[in-house]
């Protein structure tokens, strides 16, 4: 039986376990995180990933976990790059008093993340 996610069979899947270290809280200095791709659309033009990431062994951790979305795309006229889009949402599996601080604290890492890659992006040449 083939294995689906959200309605979308997976064509490939992968996980990853690793640790996060996390600055500016004095009572967690690292969490442990499960993060699983799947690749759900794979062809000559166009990739899409889900990636579930799933923290451990800290507060509040057991009530929701992060999806992100990948698409990649080739652009026409068959240039050698791509364009990327990527887009999240945390998804609550337990009701909990801190769903808005746990949505506002990924939404700032999040974008965190996202413009320190894009800078990464533009110093190594990779953007135009």
């Amino acid at each position: 039986m083939d294995e689906v996610y959200d309605g979308l069979k997976i064509i490939e899947q992968r996980t990853m376990d690793l640790e996060f270290q996390i600055k500016n809280n004095p009572f967690v200095k690292k969490v442990p995180t499960l993060r699983t791709f799947k690749i759900v659309e794979r062809n000559n033009d166009r990739l899409q990933m889900r990636i579930v990431t799933k923290s451990r062994s800290v507060p509040y951790c057991d009530c929701f976990y992060v999806e992100e979305e990948w698409n990649v795309a080739s652009l026409p006229g068959g240039f050698n790059s791509c364009a990327l889009k990527v887009s999240y949402r945390v998804i609550f599996v337990q009701s909990t008093i801190m769903k808005s601080m746990i949505t506002g604290s990924s939404a700032s890492e999040s974008k965190t993340f996202w413009t320190a890659w894009d800078k990464w992006m533009k110093d190594k040449g990779m953007e135009f």
